[in-house]
């Protein structure tokens, strides 16, 4: 699938043979200009060029609001109408005023990488806008959230990363916690990249925003399963965030929240050969809950980014970004911290454009930071990649590449004073040098006008070295046994995917892969990754069959049946009992380090099916609703503590996970929306004398549900300025989540009655926020 993107363009007068009262009148009048386009979506099972003409009107603010169908056929003048919606344009003067005007815009579809400059048809007065239309290739499977739209999504305070929960086969781990098991894959194995370089952590405290600017981010795309052989390293499903193309104008915004502030600016220079980007974001969200609440709340980010164009083929550019949290609660006068870490990536590219693809060489350095209560973990990283895609013919793309990282973590302080729980800390973080080596390549292919195939492969070796040999160490926990110093691990990973076109509007999708990954921690930390004694690698095994359908009304429908298996996973929410086992609530259980479970590996499945009816956002009235039916399972130990092994429900499994969305423009700059979610309780075991009884994660917990609300009342400001008041709040019905249940016997059932529970509830964690936005394009 290709995608046409409309980009920035300036608007000039062309010569007009008109009588000289009528040039006096037009001389009084400024056309439209449009200054943002947004994503056009070749059509799925489509082929060939299209044109597609539409008629705007331009409010005088200069949104899009009506959109009329001029020329073209489907299904390329759906995917011109949906994202119609979505452009801004510099209104129509009269004089000085803003006024409302009609205006006509002609999108070419083309191959990808091929850049045809399309006119926009003379208004009022006779005017040509340059339209630049890219190519931009989705896979099968790929599910892309743009900008405009993330921005519509009540309880997303409009982060492209936190919208993700509203997509089908994503399982929470609690509401308000952006930690998604994602098909059954925990959320330590789901890779999130922002213009291919990894992302260690990519939520502030925990429940709070992306650590990347909203406006940094021109689009995600999500891959629950099946992703391209270039996204490898990962069993579980892809986030790949893409920055923005460099801009030819001057603009900047800001934001001012209730738990924080943020701002952006970007302003080319030597006659545009040259651009720069600075944001950040700093929250001050502390001395509010100093107030109210014992906790301790501190954090900030960064993102500058430059380029440089040395000629019409070659650019060179810098990219780094970086972030700090600091969130802890304070007990009896003892700071408790629960996550202190700090992150930077420094990203050198060089970019050069050949005249049917792209190649790309980058080299990349960071450096990782976490601390609790007793340990300090860090991470020195480095890395070179190198990306090529290059069109061979008009049926087939090649897209090939290769890198290599090294990551050399250190434990700088240890601080626990039990013997035994600093032992165990010493195994499960030795100072090691990891190092991946790898290469992929696979073809998109149009077999034919209705059928594509993307064939491809990914090899990858996985080495660890251990600087510490922890014999003594296992010795003096009463586990003699020998320990790989150097471990070398290969991996193939086959990819392939395919989308047959039944008719223009009903579209087969399948995705199979395989996809490997070195051990885990359960939820992404920077610095923090634990070492096998004995090591091995994560198996996915990842397979889906759907169907996209068009429908009339502008509703998109799409069906997908899928089954993940999962070998090696190192899911500690299976093998650590004591902290997951029975619905026991994480914040109350014991230390996790009592034992290696940490490290020890299960046997994993998923399968079920998701749907989704949508409509685009950038419509008046846009939303959509999803749909998740799914099972994970793990092989784990009976927890009767019989040595049986037996497959059970994950413990964060949600058999019914259901999220709509509808927004809403009133008119006259506002637009409101609404959220409604609601999934499946946990399961958990019960008891009877406190002794576990099968089955074995047999009982649920109730289920949750939540509310999510957001309003915007926006103004124009001048010719290039615009001003936002947003409300916005998730979980506006400050509903609790039931994430465990104490059970205990109860009097006078008799002694075959199972134990009576009691609900441990979490929360309601809820997230009100009133902000003021400025832009200035």
């Amino acid at each position: 699938m290709f995608a046409a993107s409309l980009a920035s363009s300036g608007a000039h007068v062309a010569s007009a043979e008109a009588p000289d009262d009528q040039a006096h009148a037009r001389a009084s009048l400024t056309p439209p200009r449009m200054i943002t386009g947004g994503v056009v979506p070749y059509p799925m099972g489509a082929a060939g060029t299209a044109t597609v003409i539409v008629e705007l009107v331009v409010d005088p603010l200069g949104a899009v609001s009506d959109v009329r169908l001029v020329l073209g056929a489907p299904p390329f003048t759906h995917a011109t109408m949906s994202a119609a919606w979505h452009w801004r344009f510099e209104p129509a003067l009269r004089g000085d005023e803003p006024i409302a005007a009609r205006v006509r815009v002609r999108v070419d579809f083309v191959p990808p990488e091929v850049t045809v400059p399309a006119p926009v048809s003379e208004e009022v007065v006779p005017v040509v806008t340059e339209v630049t239309v890219k190519g931009r290739r989705a896979d099968p499977g790929q599910t892309t959230l743009g900008g405009g739209e993330v921005r519509q999504i009540p309880g997303a305070f409009g982060d492209a990363f936190r919208a993700v929960d509203a997509l089908p086969g994503v399982i929470p781990m609690a509401s308000g916690l952006p930690y998604y098991f994602i098909r059954g894959a925990p959320p330590g194995d789901t890779g999130t990249f922002i213009d291919g370089v990894r992302v260690p952590l990519l939520f502030h405290a925990a429940v709070g925003p992306s650590v990347i600017h909203p406006s940094l981010i021109d689009h995600v795309d999500f891959f629950p399963g099946g992703a391209p052989a270039e996204y490898g390293r990962f069993a579980g499903g892809i986030l790949a965030a893409s920055l923005p193309d460099p801009s030819s104008t001057a603009h900047a915004e800001g934001s001012v929240r209730v738990f924080d502030a943020g701002a952006l600016a970007e302003s080319p220079f030597a006659d545009s050969r040259g651009s720069a980007l600075v944001a950040g974001r700093y929250s001050y969200a502390g001395a509010i809950l100093s107030l109210t609440s014992p906790l301790k709340l501190a954090y900030w980010d960064y993102q500058a980014r430059a380029t440089w164009k040395l000629d019409d083929a070659d650019d060179i550019g810098v990219f780094a970004f970086g972030s700090y949290d600091d969130f802890a609660q304070i007990v009896s006068g003892v700071t408790d911290t629960i996550i202190d870490a700090t992150f930077h990536r420094l990203d050198l590219r060089y970019d050069h454009r050949t005249k049917h693809g792209r190649l790309r060489v980058a080299a990349t350095l960071g450096y990782a930071r976490s601390n609790d209560n007793h340990n300090d973990i860090r991470d020195l990283t480095g890395g070179v990649r190198a990306t090529y895609e290059e069109r061979l013919t008009p049926a087939a793309t090649l897209r090939a590449g290769a890198d290599v990282t090294f990551d050399r973590y250190d434990l700088l302080g240890n601080t626990i004073s039990s013997p035994y729980l600093a032992a165990e800390t010493n195994i499960l973080y030795p100072p090691h040098l990891d190092s991946a080596v790898g290469g992929y390549a696979d073809v998109v292919w149009q077999l034919a006008p209705r059928v594509q195939l993307v064939p491809g492969v990914r090899v990858d070796v996985f080495t660890s070295h251990r600087y510490d040999n922890l014999a003594g160490e296992l010795a003096s926990i009463g586990m003699p046994l020998p320990v790989e110093t150097t471990s070398v691990l290969p991996a193939i990973d086959p990819r392939l995917s395919a989308r047959v076109a039944v008719s223009p509007d009903v579209s087969i999708v399948s995705t199979v892969g395989v996809a490997h990954q070195p051990a885990a921690y359960v939820v992404p930390i920077p610095g923090l990754t634990a070492v096998e004694p004995f090591p091995s690698l994560q198996t996915a095994f990842q397979l889906s069959e759907g169907v996209v359908l068009s429908l009339p009304g502008d509703l998109t429908f799409q069906a997908t049946a899928f089954l993940h298996e999962y070998l090696n996973l190192t899911d500690l929410t299976a093998t650590c009992p004591s902290v997951f086992g029975s619905g026991v609530l994480l914040g109350n259980a014991p230390n996790i380090m009592n034992n290696l479970c940490v490290v020890e590996t299960v046997r994993g499945q998923a399968f079920g099916a998701e749907l989704s009816l949508k409509r685009s956002f950038t419509k008046r009235l846009g939303g959509w609703i999803s749909y998740t039916l799914s099972r994970s399972t793990r092989e784990a130990s009976a927890p009767d503590y019989s040595g049986a092994t037996v497959t059970i429900p994950s413990d964060f499994d949600r058999t019914n996970v259901l999220s709509a969305v509808l927004s809403y423009d009133l008119g006259a700059g506002w637009r409101a929306g609404a959220r409604f979610v609601t999934y499946t309780g946990l399961p958990y075991t019960s008891t009877r004398d406190y002794v576990p009884v099968a089955p074995w994660n047999g009982a649920r917990m109730p289920a949750f549900y939540r509310v999510d609300v957001r309003l915007e009342k926006r103004w124009r400001l001048g010719e290039r300025a615009t001003l936002s008041l947003v409300l916005e709040g998730m979980n506006v019905t400050l509903d609790k989540e039931v994430l465990g249940e104490h059970c205990a016997p109860a009097r006078g059932q008799g002694p075959s009655a199972l134990d009576a529970c009691t609900p441990q509830t979490l929360g309601p964690i809820t997230v009100p926020s009133i902000g003021v936005e400025g832009f200035f394009r």
